[in-house]
């Protein structure tokens, strides 16, 4: 009782025990990757282009998300469909061709797959799913003076999906310097007097279209951003 005075134990032994239904629900069969006898698993691995389960390709991220959204295991889902990035040399024109077309590819049939999928309140599950694809960091347009590209405070995202606009270009980095420029919140246009398009205000926008409560994050959603 002295432990849970601020609810802390009952949090825990609420998350024990969905944790304990969700292994004895038989749920991991959705994510046996390698069966070569069940036609689900098969058509994943076709689908998604990767061909054993201990591989941490970008196809099998992209299909444990598509897996784990279909079959309720998860609300929301986190992956990582690229990586090895981080070069500041010549080879960044070699090696990052291949690693982001693989990312996005493994992309592209999630997308593919959700709003092929029917969604139990109807419609397909892109319709009631947002997508946000973004870099952990952004990288200089110019090249330094080993022929490679450095960190940039400049970056971009992809917005996807549910409660976002579609097919519309939100913001813009300067022709001089390449920093972000100020946008106007409700048009998206750039506009001195308006404010930065962050990394909060992009995922408030995402939570505010949901119906989600964005207190905690200090910011409210853009109208630009929203639906």
């Amino acid at each position: 009782a002295q432990l849970d005075r601020a609810g802390f134990l009952g949090l825990l032994r609420g998350t024990q025990t969905k944790a304990r239904a969700l292994v004895a629900s038989g749920v991991a069969r959705h994510f046996q990757f390698g069966s070569t006898t069940e036609p689900e698993m098969v058509a994943l691995r076709a689908r998604y282009g990767f061909t054993s389960a201990n591989q941490a390709t970008p196809g099998s991220q992209a299909a444990l998300a598509f897996q784990a959204l279909k079959h309720g295991v998860a609300q929301v889902v986190t992956v990582e469909l690229a990586d090895g990035l981080d070069t500041h040399d010549t080879n960044w024109s070699t090696d990052h061709a291949p690693t982001q077309a693989a990312g996005w590819t493994a992309l592209s049939q999630l997308v593919a797959d959700l709003a092929s999928e029917a969604h139990p309140s109807g419609g397909s599950f892109l319709e009631h799913t947002t997508v946000v694809a973004f870099s952990e960091f952004g990288r200089t347009a110019r090249l330094n003076n080993r022929d490679g590209r450095d960190h940039s405070l400049t970056s971009a995202c992809m917005l996807l999906g549910a409660g976002v606009p579609h097919g519309k270009v939100v913001g813009a980095s300067s022709d001089v310097g390449m920093n972000p420029q100020k946008i106007d919140p409700t048009t998206g246009r750039v506009d001195d007097s308006g404010v930065a398009l962050t990394p909060t205000r992009i995922l408030a926008s995402v939570m505010e279209s949901a119906g989600l409560d964005t207190t905690r994050l200090r910011e409210r959603g853009l109208g630009c951003l929203m639906a």
